[in-house]
């Protein structure tokens, strides 16, 4: 049975933006198990975090695999209408960041992941997606 309008749920603009943003950390989670990414988190960072809503973390077995990643993550997005504001870090640091303003993806390999602990910096964040 098709629902009216009356009977769909209203949202207001941040709900539609967190919403949204939902939906491409989810995509990018996807993406990186797709890629036989490592370790991969998503966080809902909710109140605690002006910048951002969702981080997604995962983890890469070589500069190889990292650089591959980042790639396909940044082409798929693409593919579905979503472009990063900017990409930071370089394979040959461990680190590389995809901002996507409501998500940023952090993909490591697992030495700079360890050295940085994103998880412990944002313990307080709801885990919404645990893939090891």
């Amino acid at each position: 049975m098709r629902k009216t309008a009356r009977e769909l749920p209203a949202f207001n603009a941040e709900e539609v933006d967190q919403l949204r943003g939902l939906e491409v950390a989810r995509r990018a989670v996807d993406i990186a198990e797709e890629l036989q990414a490592t370790d991969i988190v998503l966080l809902d960072l909710g109140d605690l975090s002006s910048f951002t809503d969702y981080f997604v973390i995962c983890s890469a077995t070589s500069d190889r695999h990292l650089q591959a990643i980042a790639d396909e993550l940044q082409r798929k997005l693409k593919e579905d209408g979503v472009l990063p504001l900017f990409v930071e870090g370089t394979v040959e640091s461990g680190w590389v960041v995809l901002d996507y303003s409501d998500v940023i993806v952090h993909l490591f390999t697992a030495e700079q992941r360890e050295y940085y602990r994103l998880e412990q910096v944002w313990q307080k964040a709801v885990p919404v997606v645990r893939i090891q």
